[in-house]
């Protein structure tokens, strides 16, 4: 994820990699894509452009080259997410379900108002993967959230989006890419991540977006 600023133009400026750390490489790449001409259209005040502070959503594909064992990465989409995390909880689990060595998944629907704090938590049902331990965790994570919302102009807007949480046993391993250069990406599991298809950004990408090598 990205926080970012739209001008009125359709400029971006502000780029700020959250959620990652990125090596020298990779985070010089992705701040060019996102600052590419004519690639965003701003959230509008009065019908008028307005700057626009938002977040975006980068989906990465990562693939190991033979030859070299180096992994190359391609930018495989781009969304507006209109809010980013200001405050994460600890995703608490349940007793029973660790002594048993039990994981699973659960999808949560969130509402939060300007000031970032979540207003409505649901659970998305997913059939034939429901269990409360998870759910009741997962709802009781999702309520203590504190979110940075999007900015048109002068007035901040209060959002939704959907969170999955992954229940996993070992919650503190990473995953480690080594990137050309000898750089690392290093990304932990068990943390919510946006759901870029249930956002309502009032920015938006001007032409659609092609995965493009990174």
């Amino acid at each position: 994820t990205a926080q970012i600023q739209i001008q009125a133009d359709g400029t971006v400026q502000d780029v700020k990699f959250i959620d990652v750390k990125l090596g020298d490489t990779l985070e010089t790449a992705l701040r060019s894509k996102l600052q590419a001409p004519g690639l965003f259209n701003p959230g509008v005040v009065d019908g008028k452009p307005a700057v626009t502070q938002t977040a975006v959503s980068l989906q990465l594909r990562a693939e190991t080259l033979v030859e070299t064992k180096q992994t190359r990465f391609s930018l495989f989409n781009i969304a507006p997410t209109t809010f980013r995390l200001n405050q994460a909880v600890n995703l608490g689990y349940p007793e029973n379900k660790l002594r048993a060595g039990i994981e699973g998944d659960v999808l949560i629907a969130v509402r939060y108002d300007a000031t970032g704090t979540v207003t409505e938590a649901s659970v998305v049902p997913v059939p034939d993967k429901r269990d409360v331990a998870f759910e009741q965790s997962a709802l009781r994570a999702a309520r203590k959230m504190r979110f940075a919302p999007e900015r048109v102009g002068d007035v901040s807007r209060g959002g939704e989006a959907r969170l999955p949480f992954l229940f996993r046993i070992n919650n503190a391993k990473q995953f480690t890419f080594t990137l050309p250069g000898g750089s690392k990406l290093q990304m932990k599991p068990g943390e919510p991540r946006p759901d870029i298809e249930s956002v309502n950004s009032q920015a938006a990408l001007a032409r659609p977006f092609d995965p493009q090598a990174l």
